[in-house]
């Protein structure tokens, strides 16, 4: 992952939506860094990774509309994109 670190924001956001979910909520307890950058970044890198794992049909889509498209029951709590993706 150290690589990451030298890529603009942009290429590093896009390539972290491809780990998994599970990967991706380890990374923050990696190093301070991670910890910054998913501080700062947390919404898009999970709103990325629900679109590049099909969990919504695009990347223009707001959260609402999102969990408009699943059950009432399996959204109840989920207020940011991350616990959309879990």
């Amino acid at each position: 992952m150290l690589v990451l670190q030298i890529l603009p924001v942009e290429l590093a956001l896009e390539s972290l939506s491809y780990l998994t979910v599970q990967h991706l909520s380890a990374l923050p307890v990696v190093s301070n860094y991670w910890k910054g950058f998913f501080s700062a970044n947390e919404s898009t890198i999970y709103r990325n990774t629900a679109v590049l794992h099909g969990f919504v049909p695009s990347p223009d889509i707001t959260l609402p509309y999102a969990k408009s498209l699943y059950p009432d029951r399996s959204m109840v709590g989920v207020d940011n994109w991350k616990a959309f993706c879990r």
